[in-house]
Parts: C-alpha cells; sequence; structure tokens
C-alpha cells in the first residue's frame, strides 16, 4: 500500500497534509481523479463476472497447454456457455492460449453430446431388435407348442 501511495504521490496524483487538529491525511490532488476513480469501480463492477472468469481460466487453459490432455478441458463446465459468447462477441478479451483452450473445450463438449447421442440410438436401436428378436421368439414358441 506504501509502494502504491508513493507512487502515486510522485506522480502528483495524492497530496498530503494535517488538518486542524494535526492529523495527518492523504488525498486525491484534483477532483478528475475521484471522477475517475468512480467510473473504474463502475467498470469494474460491471464486469466483475468477466472478471472472475478470466482468474480461473488462465491458470485452466495453462496448465491444459502444458499438459494437452482432453481431462484439462471445460467441456464440463457449466461457463463454457458464457465463454463460446465471449469468444464470438466483438468484446473477446481472451488471449491466444484461452481462446485456444475453449474452442478445444467447445469441441470437446460437441464431441461428446454427438457420441451420447449415438450410443442412445443404438441402445434404442438394440432394445428395439432385442424386443422384436423377443417377440419372434415368444410367437415360434406358442405355435410349437400349439402345433
Amino acid at each position: 500500500m506504501d509502494e502504491v501511495i508513493e507512487c502515486f504521490r510522485e506522480a502528483r496524483l495524492l497530496v498530503e497534509g494535517q488538518d486542524a487538529e494535526g492529523n495527518s491525511y492523504i488525498e486525491p490532488a484534483h477532483d478528475a481523479l475521484v471522477r475517475g476513480w468512480q467510473r473504474l469501480l463502475l467498470w469494474k463492477q460491471k464486469d466483475e463476472e468477466s472478471l472472475l472468469l478470466q482468474r480461473q481460466l488462465t491458470p485452466a487453459a495453462q496448465d491444459w497447454k502444458s499438459q494437452q490432455k482432453a481431462k484439462f478441458l471445460w467441456h464440463t463446465n457449466p461457463r463454457l456457455d458464457l465463454l463460446k459468447k465471449v469468444l464470438n462477441s466483438d468484446n473477446d478479451w481472451l488471449n491466444q492460449v484461452e481462446t485456444e483452450f475453449v474452442r478445444r473445450s467447445i469441441g470437446r463438449k460437441s464431441f461428446n453430446t454427438h457420441w451420447n447421442w449415438v450410443v442412445a440410438i443404438a441402445l434404442m436401436l438394440g432394445l428395439s431388435g432385442l424386443t422384436i428378436l423377443a417377440r419372434y421368439n415368444l410367437e415360434h414358441v406358442c405355435l410349437n407348442i400349439h402345433s
């Protein structure tokens, strides 16, 4: 904190002084700085969700980059849809590694979804085939009994 105050003081953005009772204080040197801080605060509040997401995304993307394994992707992460919107927006704040990480995560999620459908359809067809086969065998057994 002292380093930041000193940097701001050297840049003449903060001034220090004493009040009538002799208490030391530090305050912004210009009203424009106070208005600017308010604007920065509003920007931060507006984009806080994105900032938190970026803090989680960056190390995850770096881990994936160093390992190059699908288990590090976010294909099961519920935030992937939000990242897909960021990736396709005009306000894309992703760096190159994060962009590739998000694209690969989207690809893995798509692959898994399609694969799950294939398995589900195959199971349904298999069960249908078994049902038909069982019914045929049952009818065959019944005909043999009645003959």
